[in-house]
């Protein structure tokens, strides 16, 4: 033998079903309002990027901030993930190009990779020596020397290099 359970029963009015109603019109009315004013507002992308991040610290979804401030949400995401624009590489590239230039043009031109670096630890700049300072100063030394290069046979000959 079963019991059967009592069902609970959900009644709506009339009335309750036109308030609903009248409350949906109204939240879709000020939704279509926000968001002609935010197109208005003529916000550049950068300002809608803090607002997202502001946003979303608050917990509020990615996904619903970006449609209404009328942005995709892979614009967050590129920024969100890019990359750094000055690696910490080209901070110690920009250190060491003089530095390596100018042992380069005291010396004649006799100093390569092996001895600019000696030079450099003699003088205090590098605290050691190892394969990593040896790549460093044998890399910024090809890139300076291939920029001289390439300026030099520019002007003896300028359309050569075009």
């Amino acid at each position: 033998m079963q019991v059967e359970k009592p069902v609970q029963e959900f009644s709506l009015t009339r009335r309750d079903v036109y308030d609903n109603q009248f409350k949906l019109e109204r939240l879709e009315l000020i939704n279509t309002i926000q968001h002609f004013v935010i197109s208005m507002l003529d916000i550049s992308k950068e300002k809608k990027l803090e607002l997202v991040y502001l946003l979303a610290e608050k917990l509020y979804p990615i996904k619903t901030i970006c449609r209404v401030l009328g942005m995709k949400t892979s614009t967050f995401y590129h920024d969100k993930n890019k990359k750094p624009e000055v690696y910490i590489i080209d901070e110690i590239d920009d250190e060491f190009k003089p530095l390596i230039q100018s042992i380069f043009n005291e010396s004649d031109g006799r100093f390569g990779g092996r001895k600019i670096p000696i030079q450099l630890v003699k003088v205090g700049i590098l605290p050691t020596l190892n394969i990593n300072n040896y790549c460093l100063i044998i890399r910024l030394l090809n890139q300076s020397l291939l920029e001289e290069a390439v300026w030099i046979m520019f002007l003896s000959n300028p359309f050569s290099v075009l």
